[in-house]
């Protein structure tokens, strides 16, 4: 999956496979983390046909999966430009990949998948196409620009962190690679702060918020002005830092996104090893 994963630019999790839709099942149904939505995979051996195109379809509507990927051997013409129609066609948040897989070998190394992606989403036009139904509302469409600008400049100073595509809200999830666990950028144009924070969702008796503050020293080698957050009554808990500024400044935008950078990377080092330890 960590192979298949880089392809696709996502941090796969591999929910069940052989997932039951009705009379027929899914080879897998995997879980992006980024985003915590469903994610289905049909493999085919050989060449793709029209029967996998309908039960991609509705594996994807029975799974509530956001995310269909075809691999086969060979993706024909006529399925690479109906998987880049219902791209062009499909929301924002729906994505649909054909890919053509290789076997490699180098020397005398074990054989290794090579995934070739044949058709992706349009990001470009998907993205123009969110920012014109959000122009409407001044607020959405900041968020829209100021997330897009701040996910270009990750790509740049920061590859390694694997984004999410901007959406016009303010905020956005990060992988740290395990369901439920996230790391979150949030942009408040009321509270005039950035907050970076990792966030456990399903912590309603606060056993992660305790494993967490036992790690405290830890933590806080690496994040000295985190914020531990038990947020008691709610179903989650947090670790956070803040930063006071106006998010609405566009001269501050590289100050503001250093920092965020700073703090992700952060965050990274601290809490990709200490998910592993948590359910």
């Amino acid at each position: 999956m960590l192979l298949l994963g880089e392809a696709l630019g996502m941090d796969l999790e591999v929910v069940q496979r052989e997932a039951g839709v009705g009379a027929f099942s899914a080879d897998i149904l995997a879980k992006d983390t980024a985003t915590d939505t469903f994610v289905v995979i049909e493999n085919q051996l050989e060449a793709t046909d029209h029967s996998h195109l309908g039960q991609l379809i509705t594996y994807a509507s029975g799974l509530d999966a956001t995310t269909v990927v075809w691999i086969s051997r060979i993706v024909r013409e006529e399925h690479r430009a109906a998987m880049d129609w219902l791209n062009s066609k499909t929301p924002e948040n729906t994505a649909f990949f054909a890919i053509e897989v290789e076997l490699w070998q180098i020397g005398e190394s074990d054989l290794a998948p090579k995934f070739n992606v044949v058709s992706r989403p349009n990001s470009f036009q998907k993205h123009t196409r969110q920012a014109q139904e959000s122009a409407g509302n001044a607020t959405s469409q900041f968020y829209f620009e100021y997330f897009t600008a701040l996910f270009a400049y990750i790509a740049e100073k920061a590859p390694q962190i694997k984004t999410m595509n901007p959406l016009p809200q303010k905020w956005t999830n990060i992988s740290v690679g395990k369901t439920n666990y996230h790391l979150r950028v949030s942009a408040g144009m009321q509270k005039k702060n950035l907050v970076v924070d990792f966030v456990a969702y399903l912590d309603a008796d606060k056993n992660v918020a305790d494993f967490l503050k036992a790690c405290e020293s830890e933590i806080r080698a690496h994040i000295p002005n985190a914020i531990f957050n038990r947020k008691e009554g709610k179903k989650e808990s947090a670790i956070e830092v803040y930063k006071d500024c106006k998010v609405e400044d566009r001269e501050d935008w590289p100050s503001q996104f250093a920092w965020v950078v700073d703090e992700l990377q952060a965050f990274m080092v601290v809490f990709r090893p200490l998910v592993r330890e948590l359910p």
